[in-house]
């Protein structure tokens, strides 16, 4: 276990760029830069914020899809101490400009878009920032409307000297804010997250520990790195080691596959929904994906049927984790030398420097082996705060400084973590706790089943009734009675479900989590018979 490290991201940059300096850092459409390469890339970038009066403390906006450029201004940017806001590139134009306002932007930088939307077009009709503190940093020479391109806010840069921009970082204290993420809103409102350069830093080299990872390794980034899943475990937790990050074209399946194949890539993290789309192409057993050696999948509920299924198929070492943004990113994981039955069914350990304890949802008493309450964590890895909700942020810190984090879960004999879902899942049907995981568990262990999820909905007599929302697998036939037996010979009564609803996908978000408040409301307009 190595000792918790005082030093701030653009520290971290700077002396990777020492010891890896002619390794490479990043590659995407069939260039490599350096890590030479991308520290003198993110000076330049940091000296033109300086010269356009960005400082310590400012937010600064970066909203464009992943490649070298975004990792070197996300670099430039907290250089500085200025702190990265990373939006997600799936948002609205009106939901980004509540953004920009709610979150306090001085300075955007945005790329082409997202998915067939022009980004430049959007942001053309944005009133804040003005449109001086915008740089259009995609690949086209110039966009739509009024902007800076990063060429030109380097080039101002330049009468910024050396000197300068050394002075400006050692104004950087590791306990200072470096990024805002946003909470995934599966059930409410996102929320933007603080976390400082400290937990980021520590969180990057835990992951990267927990991998046994190398400069030789090659990390796809399958993940977008607004999700703090990718930015802890992939961006950052290559850095720490000097591995290189392979930015594919696309997220799409067959672009995944071709990078591992054509490009060798030894670490792979993923959510389920991903996964399960990889294995389940046509021509899945065509691609060569024996370079693959090792990766984390999280990000939601995932039953131990699913994870085999994904071992077996994809033959590397898949570990389980648990993690969620107000935590920096992960929070457990399962080692290689574990059983295979601890990667199966549980999320593993709480990491180093990091304790755990499950309490009771209502009382907060801590509770014993085997009883399920509120997963909860202490240490270096605790954001700073939701920005703009101070009172948000007092009910997730209590005053020991354990983060409530809203997951449920038991601790067994062995000190591993089983995931049981998130408290606002639970259902409570005439008085019963109900705990979705246990049922989409055992509907889960039919082949047939793709996916499921397990949620409450309204019901006059029992206050909540249990809705098994089930995606069949390719081909499979499975109707609403086969799934209700399957739950009544293995659990009790009152835990089979009322309603049986197919679909052909669950409505996920950017990062492959469930949308639980969308599927609730596709749910009740099924049954209201809409």
């Amino acid at each position: 276990m190595s000792a918790l490290r005082q030093i701030t991201l653009g520290g971290l940059l700077q002396e990777s760029a020492r010891s890896f300096a002619a390794y490479p850092a990043a590659a995407y459409h069939g260039r490599q830069i350096t890590y030479a390469e991308l520290d003198r890339w993110s000076d330049g970038i940091a000296k033109g914020l300086l010269a356009a009066g960005i400082r310590h403390g400012a937010h600064v906006a970066l909203w464009a899809t992943d490649r070298p450029a975004t990792l070197a201004c996300f670099f430039g940017i907290v250089k500085i101490g200025a702190v990265a806001v990373m939006p997600n590139t799936s948002l609205t134009g009106a939901e980004m400009r509540a953004l920009l306002r709610d979150s306090d932007i001085s300075f955007l930088f945005y790329g082409d878009g997202y998915r067939g939307v022009s980004f430049p077009k959007m942001v053309a009709d944005f009133v804040e920032p003005a449109p001086g503190s915008r740089v259009y940093m995609g690949e086209q020479e110039w966009p739509d409307g009024d902007a800076v391109t990063l060429r030109t806010l380097i080039q101002r840069g330049e009468s910024i000297s050396d000197a300068g921009l050394q002075d400006a970082m050692r104004r950087v204290s590791p306990e200072d804010s470096a990024a805002m993420l946003f909470t995934s809103g599966t059930v409410g409102a996102s929320q933007g997250v603080l976390t400082s350069h400290y937990a980021r830093v520590n969180s990057a080299i835990q992951q990267a520990e927990d991998l046994f990872a190398t400069p030789e390794d090659r990390f796809l980034v399958a993940i977008p790195m607004f999700h703090c899943f990718s930015l802890s475990a992939n961006v950052l937790g290559a850095l720490t080691v000097g591995a290189c990050l392979d930015f594919p074209e696309d997220r799409r399946t067959l672009s995944l596959l071709t990078a591992v194949q054509e490009r060798r890539c030894t670490v792979l993290h993923a959510v389920p929904t991903l996964l399960h789309a990889l294995i389940s192409r046509s021509d899945f057993a065509g691609f060569d994906c024996s370079s693959l050696r090792i990766g984390l999948v999280g990000g939601s509920r995932m039953e131990s049927s699913q994870m085999q299924a994904f071992r077996e198929k994809l033959g590397y070492e898949l570990l389980p984790s648990l993690g969620l943004t107000e935590a920096t990113g992960g929070i457990t994981v399962a080692r290689p030398s574990d059983p295979l039955r601890v990667k199966l069914e549980t999320v593993g350990h709480f990491m180093d420097h990091i304790e755990g304890r499950i309490v009771d949802a209502q009382s907060g008493r801590p509770l014993q082996e085997g009883e399920i309450g509120e997963i909860c964590v202490r240490g270096y890895c605790v954001m700073q705060g939701y920005y703009g909700h101070p009172e948000q942020t007092r009910r997730a810190i209590d005053s020991e400084g354990f983060l409530h984090t809203g997951d449920l879960g038991f601790l067994d004999g062995e000190g591993n973590v089983h995931y049981c879902g998130r408290c606002k899942e639970v259902i409570i049907r005439g008085g019963e706790n109900i705990f979705p995981g246990e049922i989409e568990a055992c509907i889960a262990a039919d082949e047939r089943v793709a996916d499921v999820r397990v949620i409450g909905v309204p019901d006059d007599h029992y206050g909540e009734a249990i809705c098994a929302c089930v995606v069949r697998g390719l081909g499979a036939q499975l109707d609403e009675e086969s799934v209700r037996s399957g739950v009544r010979q293995a659990l009790a009564y009152y835990k089979v479900p009322k309603h049986v609803l197919f679909f052909d996908t669950l409505p996920a978000n950017a990062g492959g989590k469930i949308r639980l408040g969308e599927l609730k409301e596709l749910a009740l307009q099924r049954l209201r018979g809409g």
